[in-house]
């Protein structure tokens, strides 16, 4: 298996019912599949990002009969901006589903998730539900790709910093007596890459590596852009964070912890929602909220079943 599994750990301690379907979606990665099913009803939604702005076609498949009365109502967390289109209902003996297009544009880092409230008619009656949409701050990532030498000349000049943003935390290796450290490392690879939309860059040594680096850049609505752009023409210029993260074991030390730092030479508040998300995946009973974190804080981490990945960090 080459790629990073969401499905090899535990079940992610969201608060809703579809965090199976919402798990599979959240990657970086094109996706287009059901974020919500159950015996009445399908929903189905098929995403597209260009910088800071994004679209989410939701589709509303009914398992039982006709469906009318589709009301929506979406909970956006603070830093995105959501706008919904009215319920397109098809023509009558069409073969279509209710759809709705949703516009998402992030002006701010974010640590949570939007949420649809959805309320609808079919003939078992009125139903409601609400459940997670796969949206995360780290869709609007483009990966940027460096030397090693410039990266590690990058991260010194940040953390001797006063102005950067930084952030340090120790975390438990989940398997320390299952996989080398390396391993565990090759894993952490893809998820910053499938999940956090990073640029890894290759060790300079590929068989003997204790850290490894990934940069990016965050791409944000600009302060003077007003309201939804109505085509790609409409849309500013982007304003980009940069930032790069670091997984580091120290060997000689313990292997029971290794290192995630996170640095970014603008100070604004991109550091806490990606260690938030790291946290979610690594650890499968942890929530997003919104605690605030000291530094080297050590929490308690276990992943119970991870799988062997032979990741190549060659460049393709």
């Amino acid at each position: 298996n080459n790629s990073f599994d969401p499905a090899s750990i535990q079940e992610l301690s969201i608060p809703f019912i579809n965090v199976k379907n919402w798990k599979n979606m959240i990657s970086v990665l094109p996706k287009d599949g059901a974020i919500y099913e159950d015996d009445s009803i399908m929903v189905k939604c098929k995403t597209e990002y260009l910088t800071y702005f994004g679209r989410m076609l939701v589709s509303f498949i009914s398992k039982s009969g006709p469906i009318d009365k589709i009301n929506t109502e979406v909970n956006a967390p603070t830093g995105l901006e959501i706008q919904c289109s009215k319920i397109k209902y098809p023509a009558e003996g069409s073969t279509e589903s209710p759809m709705m297009m949703a516009q998402l544009m992030i002006k701010a880092p974010f640590s949570s998730y939007p949420t649809l409230n959805l309320t609808y008619q079919n003939r078992n009656g009125i139903r409601k539900v609400e459940f997670a949409l796969p949206v995360l701050s780290t869709h609007y990532i483009q990966p940027k790709e460096v030397s090693i030498e410039e990266a590690l000349q990058y991260w010194t000049s940040l953390t001797e910093s006063d102005t950067s943003e930084k952030i340090d935390v120790i975390l438990t290796n989940p398997v320390p007596n299952e996989l080398t450290y390396m391993d565990v490392l090759l894993k952490l690879a893809e998820l910053l890459q499938n999940y956090f939309g990073l640029y890894v860059i290759p060790p300079p040594d590929e068989n003997n590596f204790s850290a490894l680096y990934a940069t990016g850049e965050l791409q944000q609505k600009p302060i003077k852009q007003e309201g939804f752009p109505a085509s790609k023409d409409q849309m500013g210029n982007v304003d980009t964070i940069p930032l790069i993260m670091r997984v580091e074991f120290y060997p000689d030390i313990s292997l029971n912890e290794f290192t995630l730092s996170i640095r970014s030479s603008l100070n604004t508040g991109i550091a806490k929602p990606l260690l938030e998300l790291f946290k979610l995946f690594i650890n499968p009973s942890y929530q997003l909220t919104s605690v605030s974190y000291t530094h080297l804080t050590l929490p308690t981490i276990l992943l119970v079943q991870i799988s062997v990945v032979a990741v190549s960090l060659k460049k393709k």
